[in-house]
Order: structure tokens, then sequence, then C-alpha cells
């Protein structure tokens, strides 16, 4: 039998969510790097979204039962067509918001066959095949200078 731990998000915004600092640089919300920013919700470099009432929104724990594996996202309100809500994963936003700063764990030479290809291919392996990793491995550390993009079988390493 498998014990499984759940998690309560209240615990890991304690211990992981960084402080509200509004003098830090927001920007509109991206979670897909090729998508037009959401400009209603902003985010910094470390995680924290900003809602439609101009207050900082709190994480919660995307999969409870994965304990500490879990990791933080939000729901946006009325972001998609109909005025459906839409979970996003924060690392992914912060990656893909912070784009032009985000590290890249690939080797050189994918990377430079990477910018050869077209930009709707480009798009496909951004925004669906590559992974977001976390280099201190904890998946509540949202920085973007602790974010990169991986393939995902260098990933699952």
């Amino acid at each position: 039998m498998r014990i499984v731990e759940i998690v309560k998000s209240s615990d890991m915004r304690e211990k992981y969510q960084p402080e509200y600092d509004p003098n830090d640089e927001y920007r509109p919300i991206k979670w897909q790097h090729f998508m037009a920013p959401v400009s209603k919700y902003r985010i910094n470099r470390s995680g924290i979204v900003i809602g439609t009432r101009h207050k900082p929104m709190s994480w919660r724990a995307n999969k409870p039962e994965r304990g500490e594996g879990s990791a933080p996202s939000v729901t946006l309100s009325g972001v998609l067509p109909e005025n459906k809500n839409k979970t996003i994963m924060i690392h992914r936003a912060v990656a893909f918001t912070y784009y032009d700063e985000l590290q890249w764990g690939m080797a050189d030479s994918f990377i430079e066959e990477f910018e050869k290809c077209s930009p709707y291919i480009q798009k496909l392996l951004v925004d669906h095949v590559f992974h977001v990793d976390h280099d201190d491995e904890i998946r509540w550390n949202a920085h973007i200078s602790n974010l990169r993009l991986m393939l995902p079988v260098d990933n699952n390493e």
C-alpha cells in the first residue's frame, strides 16, 4: 500500500512564495512563448502574479498529492475564449514572460539548428515540446534565474 502525502498549499506558500515588492518589474503575463501577453494580469521574475484587483494572487499546489513535488499555479479568470478561466503553472509563466532572460539547457549546436527553423516550428517546439526545468530541482522556486528550457529526454535524467 502506497502512502500519499498531501501537501497543503498554504504550507507551501508560506515556505516558498516570495514576498510582494511593488517596486519590482511586472510584465503582462504569458503562459506560452508565442502568445500575446495578457495585460490584465502581470508577473515578476520571482513569479508573483498581480491580479485584476491589483493585488498579489496566492499560489496553490497544482497536484497536492505529490507533496513537495507539486508546483505552484494560479487561475486566471476570463482569459480564454468565451470568458473561460485558465490555470497556469507559475514557472512556465515566468519562463515565457521573461523569455529574453531564460537559460537554455541544450548544446550550442542544437540551439543554432533551432534558430534556423521556421517560426512555426520554433513555436511548436517551445510551447509544446521543451520543458521548463528548475536548476535547483525545487519546483516551488520559480525565479527566472532558476529556470531553463530543456529537451524532455534531458529533463528526465
